[in-house]
């Protein structure tokens, strides 16, 4: 039997927003914050040509990343130890002699460091997990450094695939700070950097708060993840610049769904408002059938449901944690009864929520096959998550913006700005449905329109 799928579509939806660990599989490398963050520390250091986070770092690089993680770099400055190799750059001769002679590290040969060989994530995360205090070969082996580093939080799948980049060292070099060094009085290594004076109090309170603030955003939200049926009502309000044209529109959904291992039950009331009209449109699920009715029109279609809940299986998330990088910003305040998250993410997280986005209704045969993401560029500039005191997620307010090349015809620009109310989980949800949905007539499902 299919195993009990814990999220309905919509649940899904909701998810995928609050749920940020979904977007690192399609996220384009770009953590310039969290560099600018790592020299505000005193940890890292920019070229002559500014972070080059889009250069790989050589062996040399990130050595004198690992010493000051460890908070050793002023000692190792002013020591006088001596190494064996002839291609050291003078401005790392200290570090590669104090690395060396702490055993650290090794050369490539009796004379050689290997200064300007590219360093790869196997190598750079055997160097953090040093940094924190793990052993090899006791803790770990440099052959299962990577399995190891992800288990401890200092890497995922998605900054080790691939060409490792200075950018990705610095996303490893910034989740060691947030990470507990093994056999420490400390929570995080940035605390203990702090303690042993690698890193001054002042600099790090910033980053410890969002540390904090952090996890608790972590935690927000889990009865979502386990709810089989949701209540919810979402208010879009849109504005279109087309080739100097402005058009206005909003749009509300009242949704309620249920899901089960044998199907879904869905209601949802859609009121889209613009130039002074108004349009209804109703949609249903039952019965592995989607339901449609809008303007006096009553269609359904084969909804697809093994393919929807294979998909859900594919996207279970229940042991999936939320990328801290992907952030570039987070405050708690309170309003009311609740408690307010608020923040800004990366420029390109849209686009990485729209590129998961079309990848699955492409997948429910929704017609996303053709949608070109190259010419679109979406944009939040901030979020705000309204939670109650003992952590459910009850309201979401998130602008967003997208602008789309037109070619000859210009751009488009499309500002929307999303509510969305959690009125429901779990026992609670109901899903009316009408009484006459055998009335609806058979068609292709190419053949709807499902609005969204």
């Amino acid at each position: 039997m299919r195993k009990l799928m814990k999220k309905s579509v919509f649940t899904l939806a909701i998810v995928m927003v609050i749920s940020l660990s979904l977007m690192v599989t399609s996220l384009a490398s770009n953590f310039e914050h969290l560099a600018q963050d790592l020299q505000d520390l005193g940890l890292f250091q920019g070229t002559n040509e500014g972070f080059e986070l889009d250069r790989q770092p050589t062996r040399v690089e990130s050595l004198v990343m690992l010493l000051r993680l460890l908070g050793l770099e002023e000692e190792a400055l002013a020591s006088d130890y001596a190494h064996p190799f002839t291609d050291v750059p003078a401005w790392a001769d200290r570090h590669v002699a104090f690395a060396f002679e702490r055993e650290l590290t090794q050369g490539i040969s009796p004379t050689q460091f290997g200064s300007t060989n590219f360093a790869s994530a196997q190598m750079y995360v055997t160097f953090v997990l040093r940094a924190l205090g793990y052993n090899d070969p006791n803790d770990f082996t440099f052959a299962n450094a990577v399995a190891f580093g992800t288990e401890k939080g200092i890497i995922d799948s998605f900054i080790a695939g691939g060409t490792f980049y200075r950018d990705d060292m610095v996303a490893v070099s910034f989740l060691a700070l947030a990470a507990e060094p093994n056999d420490s009085e400390y929570d995080r290594l940035l605390e203990q950097l702090v303690s042993e004076g690698a890193v001054s109090a002042a600099a790090a309170a910033p980053v410890l708060n969002f540390f904090e603030i952090f996890d608790e955003l972590s935690l927000v939200g889990a009865e979502l993840y386990n709810a089989t049926a949701i209540s919810m009502s979402m208010g879009i309000d849109i504005t279109m610049d087309v080739m100097g044209e402005t058009v206005e529109m909003s749009m509300t959904m009242d949704i309620d769904s249920i899901v089960d291992d044998t199907d879904i039950l869905l209601a949802m009331v859609m009121n889209i408002s613009a130039d002074g009209e108004e349009v209804e449109m109703n949609m249903y699920m039952t019965g592995g059938y989607m339901f449609m009715e809008t303007g006096g029109v009553r269609v359904r279609a084969d909804a697809g449901l093994d393919e929807m809940m294979d998909l859900m299986a594919m996207l279970e998330m229940d042991d999936m944690d939320y990328p801290m990088y992907i952030y570039t910003s987070l405050t708690r305040t309170t309003q009311d009864e609740y408690i307010v998250f608020g923040g800004t993410l990366a420029d390109n997280f849209m686009d990485i929520v729209m590129g998961m986005t079309a990848g699955m209704m492409d997948s429910m045969g929704m017609g996303f096959d053709e949608l070109d993401l190259d010419g679109m560029d979406f944009y939040i500039p901030s979020f705000q998550y309204f939670v109650t005191a003992d952590g459910a997620l009850r309201r979401m307010v998130m602008p967003m913006t997208m602008t789309m090349d037109m070619g000859v015809l210009g751009s488009m620009t499309i500002s929307m700005n999303m509510d969305i109310t959690i009125n429901a989980v779990g026992d609670d949800v109901v899903v009316n449905l009408p009484d006459n949905l055998d009335e609806f007539e058979i068609v292709d499902a190419s053949q709807i329109n499902f609005g969204f």
